[in-house]
């Protein structure tokens, strides 16, 4: 069985050899190979050696099409062995020989395992590491090992993987190829539409060799660094001390990131008007009154729905549309204006309509309260409370009640939204001297204009040019990124100085996004302000034709003790943001 890696035979033996095996002794396998007729006997073999011996010998001398009758019938043979043939998926020795028959079938929240057999492993094993991936794969592969096109198929029906990278790994790769890469591919690839993976992947580093290989990699490659295109909850890496040192630390810290759900969200928020316009309870008509859709609208828009008062005679999903909602989990949101509202009228006269809103025909309505029934429901008041709040069902109805920057945060966190919107604006800003008064000016105004666009609180950094490419690898593809250079450093009275000044921040900027985020930039605001050459330049950025007409210009206005920014160019600024935060 040539076309079978070393891993492979060992375990197909091992489901074929006591004590985990399904044949008692040499003579049952005999019996099992004489009934399946069109395999070889046992004329060729010792019979003196070993039982597993004697197997691996055996599976060793078949060729390709040999190998696959065997592995057919002996697939059948465990089928009909199980109990509870319905549930053979489960049962190892089945999936052993599925996994190499026809891997793709093996599918489901596997881990699939890359490591090179020796102390870092085996130290791994001893300490528990692995016993938090808590259903293994039957095969593995060896980190730099090239995969077959079966590894490969079974690293696609993996739901996750575990990679362990030693100083002896690092020392012994010809290139950075091989199975590791292939299974960083697959995991790159298993996101969706939306950039959320579906699967895991742990790095576990043994020894400062390892680390540097990787910290290396990851820059070159731009993945696992902070914040870059490929770092999410579904990545975790994890430096590892000596194999001969106590690995509780390093358990406890894979216990934390295996505790957190891998990134499924967002989920879809429907916010439901008024199911019939013309009734009496104004609940619709607050919906978007009340600044609800707007607010979750900024996060992200392309989750968010709005149905409008009388949605309940003008909505009809087909079942396409209804299964594409169905995708997001959606939440359904029902604000209310009516000081007498109540949750159980509010369900009472939503229910039904939506279930015929969302396309159902009348025979399916059994199976219909069954699906939307298990969607969560939030209903919201600005004020008062819930009088019946007992006949909410846990994780089902959330009643809510408050302004609407606090239930909206509530709801942004229910529906998965934080680490898209996370602090919506992030800042960097030329630094000066503690006390020159222009420092508190500018870092006054920029957290101003947070404030003035509606944004949640923002994480505001002085920076220099020198160390600018440590905050740029820090940029968030979730958050308009700031960048405030002013001409302090440029001469008075001097365009060119001034405008290479800002040429310097411009190239550097530029380099450091094509390095840290190679064609999947973020957004960046680009602001040059100007305190001692507001006089030589005109509008609202730099003049078109130079190279820095992407900064948009802050002038300063009036003298000491009465410094401000221009008007125009603070107003420029504030629809810029709101236009790309929309973008």
């Amino acid at each position: 069985m040539a076309y079978l890696t070393g891993p492979e035979l060992a375990e197909l033996r091992s489901v074929i050899v006591p004590p985990r095996g399904r044949f008692p002794n040499i003579t049952k396998f005999e019996m099992f190979i004489s009934d399946t007729g069109g395999l070889p006997g046992f004329e060729q073999v010792d019979r003196n050696a070993p039982f597993e011996d004697i197997v691996f010998e055996y599976l060793n001398e078949l060729d390709e099409a040999k190998s696959l009758l065997f592995l057919e019938s002996l697939a059948e043979k465990f089928k009909q062995d199980n109990a509870d043939i319905r549930n053979y998926l489960e049962d190892d020795p089945l999936m052993t020989v599925l996994s190499l028959l026809r891997p793709g079938d093996v599918t489901g929240p596997k881990w699939f395992r890359l490591y090179t057999p020796g102390p870092a492993y085996d130290k791994s094993v001893k300490s528990g590491l692995f016993e938090f991936f808590d259903d293994y794969h039957p095969f593995s592969s060896e980190v730099w090992g090239e995969p077959s096109e079966r590894t490969k198929e079974q690293m696609g029906a993996s739901g996750h993987f575990v990679a362990v990278i030693t100083q002896d790994d690092v020392d012994a790769r010809d290139s950075d190829q091989g199975a590791f890469v292939h299974a960083f591919e697959d995991w790159q690839t298993s996101a969706d539409e939306h950039g959320f993976r579906r699967k895991r992947f742990v790095v576990l580093l043994f020894g400062r060799k390892a680390e540097s290989w990787w910290d290396k990699r990851r820059m070159r490659d731009n993945f696992g660094t902070a914040n870059s295109p490929f770092d999410d909850r579904s990545l975790f890496v994890l430096k590892l001390p000596d194999v001969s040192e106590d690995l509780s630390k390093e358990k406890n810290a894979i216990t934390r990131f295996l505790s957190n759900p891998v990134v499924r969200g967002p989920f879809g928020v429907v916010v439901l008007g008024e199911p019939t316009a013309a009734s009496d309870d104004a609940a619709g008509a607050a919906a978007d009154g009340l600044g609800l859709v707007p607010y979750l609208s900024r996060r992200n828009p392309h989750f968010v729905q709005y149905w409008q008062d009388g949605w309940a005679s003008t909505k009809k999903l087909n079942p396409k549309d209804r299964e594409e909602l169905f995708k997001s989990l959606p939440i359904f949101v029902r604000p209310t204006a009516s000081r007498d509202a109540t949750i159980t009228g509010i369900k009472a006269a939503m229910m039904v309509p939506l279930v015929s809103a969302l396309g159902y025909t009348p025979e399916e309505i059994g199976t219909a309260w069954e699906t939307v029934g298990k969607f969560r429901r939030v209903y919201w008041r600005p004020e008062g409370n819930w009088p019946d709040v007992t006949e909410a069902k846990d994780e089902i109805d959330y009643p809510f009640v408050g302004p609407l920057n606090s239930i909206g945060t509530k709801l942004l966190s229910l529906a998965d939204f934080i680490d898209i919107q996370g602090n919506t604006i992030s800042t960097r800003f030329e630094d000066m001297p503690a006390d020159d008064p222009k420092r508190t000016l500018l870092s006054s105004s920029l957290q101003q204009l947070r404030e003035d666009t509606d944004q949640q609180e923002d994480d505001t950094e002085p920076v220099s040019l020198e160390i600018l490419s440590e905050s740029i690898c820090k940029f968030d593809r979730a958050k308009l990124n700031i960048v405030a250079a002013h001409d302090q450093r440029a001469a008075p009275h001097d365009k060119r100085s001034t405008i290479g000044h800002f040429e310097d921040w411009d190239a550097t900027i530029d380099q450091q996004l094509a390095t840290f985020f190679p064609g999947r930039e973020p957004k960046v605001l680009r602001i040059a302000v100007l305190f001692q050459n507001f006089d030589e330049f005109d509008g609202l950025r730099f003049a078109e034709g130079l190279t820095v007409n992407r900064w948009n210009l802050l002038k300063l206005r009036g003298g000491p003790g009465e410094w401000t920014f221009d008007g125009e160019n603070v107003k420029h600024l504030k629809d810029t943001v709101v236009e790309m935060l929309q973008a």
